[in-house]
Parts: structure tokens; C-alpha cells; sequence
């Protein structure tokens, strides 16, 4: 049997179009994803000393009008955020990789903010709250 020798053409792919397709991708992606922004506004109390807070991945706030948020995201009750931080916190070992910033404006009564604060620390949250610091002392 002998075989045929064939000759195999050269495949070219067309790259003319390739910084077309590219940018065009980049402009999809820019104006259908949304970006993350905290929208919460809120006046923070103000306190003697401040530490840094490290980095954290979870933020709860209570806005002046009571209104709650987990990472930008409102919810309703201290049980959705005792189920949201504990979803976010499910993998995180180290007591640092367990931080939640709680924010809450300085107008909000302990009445309010404590069940919240109780919330996070039943979905294993290390609380870390959020101060101005007090000028002129």
C-alpha cells in the first residue's frame, strides 16, 4: 500500500480584528457590571482613642434612620445578619480573618443597635466598631 502525500495548506488566522473584539469586550464588561460603593451615610460617634481596624471582608452598618446593612446590602432583622455574617465567616479560622466592622450612626440608641451587635458575635464575628475621633482633647 502506498500512501498519498498530500500537502497541507498553511491555516491562517485573521488577528486584524482581534484590538477590536478586545476593546469591544472591555466596554461590555465596564458597563454591565456594577461596582461595589458604600452607600451608607452615617455620622460615627466620636471617642478619646481610635485604634486601626484591620482590612475586613464583612461591614455592618445602621444608617441615622435605623435602616441595616450588610457590605452595602440592606436587610431587615438581626437574624438575617446573624445568617449573612456567618455565611461569610464560615471559612475564616484566625480571630483577624473573623473582624466585622460594625458602623452606626451616633444617633442610633442602644436599643437598637445592640441586637445587631448580638448577631454578629452569634455568627462568629470578632466586632470591631467604628468612631470619630474627638477633636480638641
Amino acid at each position: 500500500m502506498k500512501r498519498r502525500k498530500t500537502k497541507r495548506k498553511a491555516v491562517t488566522v485573521p488577528i486584524s480584528s482581534m484590538g477590536d473584539i478586545a476593546f469591544l469586550l472591555i466596554i461590555f464588561f465596564v458597563l454591565c457590571g456594577s461596582f461595589k460603593k458604600n452607600t451608607v451615610q452615617l455620622e460615627p460617634p466620636k471617642a478619646r482613642d481610635i485604634a486601626e481596624i484591620p482590612e475586613t471582608q464583612v461591614v455592618v452598618a445602621i444608617s441615622d434612620e435605623g435602616e441595616i446593612f450588610v457590605n452595602a446590602q440592606q436587610v431587615s432583622t438581626a437574624m438575617e445578619v446573624e445568617m449573612i455574617v456567618s455565611a461569610l465567616l464560615k471559612d475564616k479560622i484566625t480571630k483577624k480573618g473573623r473582624t466585622v466592622m460594625f458602623k452606626c450612626d451616633t444617633n442610633i440608641r442602644l436599643k437598637e443597635f445592640e441586637p445587631i451587635i448580638e448577631a454578629i458575635a452569634k455568627g462568629g464575628g470578632q466586632i470591631a466598631a467604628v468612631g470619630k475621633l474627638q477633636e480638641g482633647e
